[in-house]
């Protein structure tokens, strides 16, 4: 099937799959412990001088959070409560979800340059806003409507409910929006203005101005400089270059701000934690004590000053709708986020100056799709039905040769208990990955040639489950075979998907067989994988609900197994990179024949980009991580371990014949398996294959004993 061997490449999809970089900045933030939102937007930043030398010399650390040239450069960051996770926006749209946060959405092409995010008090979603004042929301971030600012618009700002929010223009006008009061605008001429910053309790918002000034309303208190630096800094503002972004403090007694060229400004009871950091600064992230902040460059390197956390790409396994906004759903369990931060916003403006002193660290990027439209402004199933079939499925497995590298093959066997009911679909004793000849999970990867940076691969691989969980684990899914005669129902999108993006449907079909046992997992992703051997059909949806007599998704897509290379065309399908997991995934057909003929899905925290035979990705820029698409294997002569449940052994055995291909980013790394409920709900009794294979172990220990530090990166043949 594939003649020789093309270069390796790798993919830059465009939208919210690729990585950006931007010449306007932002900043976005839940500046306060309890509640506070800020978003600062402003201002062209030139960027000076080299990061690493400016992060050694304040004796910050940095790491590569580049995202691709493409997607502009990094605008704004809407901090969760919690202050550890949060969303990164770009200037093209793309929103990269860091520490956990689902993936929610990007903005998609077309509705102009974004200036700025803010996230819902809750930390269940965010709005991003244009230069030109058009509001997205995704998540639980409601449009309101209203009249569109003039000028340019500066920053966004939630109120203190999430019922509404404020924008800034770059002339210092506040338009609000929803529940969000007006609290006064800053004088005319005392401009231009690049961020606003809400109080814990929303009674309030602070106004920051280019030249450093502080413009205080409502609540929102004025501060002396806690730095006798700080205010000789901000009295001779032209030394310290134009001021782009404001930070306050937990409790909202004071405040940061940082000049274009990387001076900080520490004012109130903002601790001086450094003088300097890097210059092109779009935002400041302060930590949940109030004690340290992160500055993001418009790069979106972070840089870690005091006692902020370290924020990596996220991990979880969020949204990710493939419409145009967003390009992929993830994977498919859920991981719990790190809380974040919630939201705040009378007063004639005062203005004031500030100053301070920090030190940095950093980190990198991640993505997903919106829930709302740009405002003019500012599982269960029930009985069964259609064919019954009487399946008996006999679930022994005969295991191979168990053996370890210092003493003679040993031969374990495990007989698991034989089960015969009737099952409701009529292909449980076909594994459906053998329905896609044409694709290259079903190849032998052992004449595949390793990748030249396998060994940095693989140690990053096993420091990323190290240090997340400990121990590869299992995800599971929901995977249904149906006979020819199965019902069809009536299928369409979402509405709460935000922008509603029906492209999919023309893949799917508004009628599809999803069958009444069908039961979804709950997660936060509800994916739902249906196969129809009889018609060779293969859907694969992602954010699945029941309505009514049928079901809506946020997105997906739908395959011809007969003749598909079992990667969905960009951008639709379930996983992030296309590649199907009804081709990937460890289904009870597998487990029930006693072997894994085919590779295995496997979903990652960290990644760098894709790779093929991914279409497409929604990993950022994080150096040394393996890509999406990125094929593993154990060598030939590595014996098997002893010990292993007869689950693992399977699971070595396909790895070494098959390999691993990484499908997806999610909260821990893993495998790709389908979920034990399906067994009962297709009408069987008694123990399903897959837990019946774990001997008694959980998702996170049952393969926690391969030899995972012995895989080898490997490039699969390009045709």
């Amino acid at each position: 099937m594939h003649n020789g061997r093309a270069p390796r490449t790798n993919l830059y999809v465009a939208g919210p799959s690729s990585r950006p970089r931007r010449r306007r900045w932002g900043y976005s933030h839940n500046a306060l412990a309890a509640s506070a939102c800020v978003v600062l937007v402003g201002a062209t930043v030139a960027l000076s001088g080299s990061l690493t030398s400016v992060a050694a010399a304040s004796g910050a650390t940095s790491s590569a959070g580049k995202a691709a040239p493409s997607a502009g450069n990094a605008v704004g960051f809407a901090a969760r409560p919690g202050h550890s996770s949060g969303w990164l926006a770009y200037q093209k749209g793309l929103v990269v979800a860091y520490g956990g946060a689902p993936e929610l959405g990007s903005a998609p092409a077309g509705r102009g340059s974004l200036a700025g995010i803010a996230p819902t008090p809750d930390g269940h979603g965010y709005w991003v806003v244009t230069s030109n004042g058009k509001v997205l929301g995704f998540g639980d971030a409601k449009v309101y409507r209203g009249p569109v600012p003039p000028g340019s618009t500066a920053g966004i700002a939630s109120s203190k409910d999430g019922h509404g929010y404020f924008l800034l223009s770059s002339a210092g006008h506040v338009y609000s929006y929803g529940d969000a009061p007006s609290y006064g605008q800053a004088p005319k001429g005392s401009g231009p203005f690049v961020g606003i910053v809400t109080t814990p309790n929303g009674g309030g918002y602070w106004l920051l101005s280019s030249t450093g000034r502080v413009y205080h309303f409502g609540d929102a208190a004025v501060f002396t400089s806690s730095n006798p630096r700080s205010a000789v800094a901000l009295a001779s503002a032209s030394n310290v270059n134009r001021f782009v972004a404001l930070g306050a403090t937990n409790d909202g007694h004071g405040y940061w701000e940082v000049s274009a060229a990387g001076a900080i400004l520490s004012f109130g009871d903002a601790p001086v934690v450094a003088a300097k950091g890097p210059a092109g600064v779009v935002a400041i992230i302060p930590s949940a004590t109030g004690r340290g902040f992160n500055e993001i460059a418009s790069d979106g390197v972070f840089f870690r000053f005091g006692n902020a956390p370290e924020f990596r790409p996220t991990v979880t396994t969020g949204p990710r709708p493939g419409p145009p906004p967003r390009l992929s759903p993830s994977s498919s369990t859920t991981t719990t986020a790190p809380a974040q931060l919630s939201t705040t916003t009378t007063s004639a403006p005062v203005s004031v100056g500030g100053g301070g002193s920090p030190a940095p660290t950093t980190s990198a990027p991640t993505t997903s799709s919106p829930t709302s439209t740009e405002p003019t402004t500012a599982a269960a199933a029930t009985t069964t039905t259609g064919t019954t079939t009487t399946v008996p499925v006999t679930t022994t497995t005969t295991l191979a040769p168990t053996t370890t590298s210092t003493a003679a093959p040993t031969t374990t066997t495990t007989t698991m208990a034989t089960t015969t009911t009737t099952a409701q679909g009529d292909s449980l004793d076909v594994p459906p990955a053998s329905l896609f000849p044409n694709s290259l999970f079903n190849e032998n990867v052992q004449g595949w040639s390793v990748d030249a940076n396998s060994t940095g691969y693989v140690a990053d691989l096993v420091n990323d489950y190290e240090t997340d969980y400990g121990s590869v684990g299992v995800n599971t899914m929901p995977i249904y075979g149906v006979p020819a005669s199965q019902p069809e129902v009536p299928f369409s999108v979402a509405s709460n998907c935000g922008v509603n993006n029906p492209e999919f449907l023309a893949q799917t079909g508004s009628e599809v067989p999803i069958p009444s046992y069908t039961r979804l997992n709950g997660s936060s992703d509800s994916p739902l994988i249906i196969y129809q051997p009889s018609t060779a059909s293969d859907w694969e949806l992602w954010d699945v609900h029941q309505s009514g007599s049928g079901y809506t998704a946020c997105w997906g897509g739908k395959l011809d197994m007969a003749t598909s290379d079992g990667v969905f065309p960009a951008p639709y399908g379930l996983s992030a990179t296309g590649i199907s997991y009804l081709g990937t995934a460890v289904t009870e057909e597998d487990v029930a024949s006693g072997t894994i003929d085919h590779a295995i899905a496997m979903s990652v925290p960290r990644c760098n980009y894709g790779t093929y035979p991914a279409s497409r990705y929604d990993c950022g820029s994080d150096p040394g991580e393996p890509a999406e698409g990125q094929w593993f294997r154990f060598p030939a002569n590595l014996a098997m371990p002893s010990g292993l449940t007869p689950f693992a052994q399977m699971v070595f055995k396909a790895a070494q014949t098959y390999g691993l291909v990484i499908t997806d980013q999610s909260g821990d790394v893993a495998i790709e398996a389908e979920q034990q409920s399906d067994w009962a709900a297709e009408g069987h009794s008694g123990t399903d294959p897959i837990t019946a294979s774990w001997d008694g172990l959980v998702e996170y220990q049952v393969v926690a004993n391969l030899p995972w530090a012995s895989l080898q990166a490997v490039d699969p043949p390009q045709s």
